[in-house]
């Protein structure tokens, strides 16, 4: 589980508010990409890592505008230090895009 600290927001969320994807069904919390920390992790994320993340959130599943994403670890990535939530949040999607 990883409470959410910060939301990126990309196109993909205003496609999808819009309707133009229709296989997402509402009630949806939308946000595809975001970053937090870990509750209740295990040996390879240990509670209160800070983690970014980024998957089928917002589309197929509730995402980052949550307080809380359940997220697998296959989709969590260490937030290095020099590197703060907001910035990181944007790292998945809108950075790599740009």
């Amino acid at each position: 589980m990883v409470r959410v600290t910060a939301a990126g927001i990309t196109p993909l969320d205003h496609t999808v508010l819009s309707g133009q994807f229709p296989p997402a069904k509402a009630p949806l919390v939308l946000g595809n990409e975001g970053a937090g920390i870990v509750e209740g992790g295990d040996g390879d994320f240990p509670d209160g890592t800070r983690v970014v993340f980024c998957g089928s959130f917002g589309v197929f599943e509730d995402g980052s505008y949550a307080e809380y994403v359940s997220a697998s670890k296959e989709l969590l990535y260490r937030i290095p230090d020099t590197i703060d939530d907001i910035a990181a949040a944007g790292i998945p999607v809108a950075y790599l895009t740009a």
